[in-house]
């Protein structure tokens, strides 16, 4: 199993704030939120069953492309919440997100649809 991480933050904290509070070393499963109707490549970061924040927009749509083809991935808490930078993401949390997959020689075909028709 290969893996790689990057430095990011998840989004809509202010959203969730009642369900949970973020503490340093918390980890969580990403997954996608197939039935999001503002954001159609929208990741979920999922506490047990329960959504407790998302990734941001710009890292959406690679992030989907990634599970679509058989990754994983795992989020944990690096910081303490913050106020986005970004005019209107409204709180973020910093965080490590950590991808998983299997190291492989295949490779699929630029613009192939995935599973649910949509091209990546």
């Amino acid at each position: 199993m290969e893996s790689f991480e990057f430095t990011s933050a998840v989004r809509g904290y202010h959203i969730y704030k009642e369900i949970w509070e973020p503490n340093v070393g918390d980890k969580f499963v990403a997954l996608r939120e197939l039935h999001n109707q503002c954001d159609k490549y929208a990741i979920k970061v999922l506490n047990g069953e329960e959504t407790v924040d998302h990734l941001p927009r710009e890292y959406s749509r690679i992030t989907l492309y990634f599970l679509a083809r058989g990754g994983s991935m795992s989020v944990e808490v690096t910081g303490r919440c913050r106020h986005c930078k970004q005019l209107y993401a409204g709180m973020e949390i910093p965080c490590c997100d950590v991808f998983l997959f299997e190291k492989s020689d295949h490779k699929p075909l630029e613009g192939s649809p995935n599973e649910e028709g949509l091209t990546l």
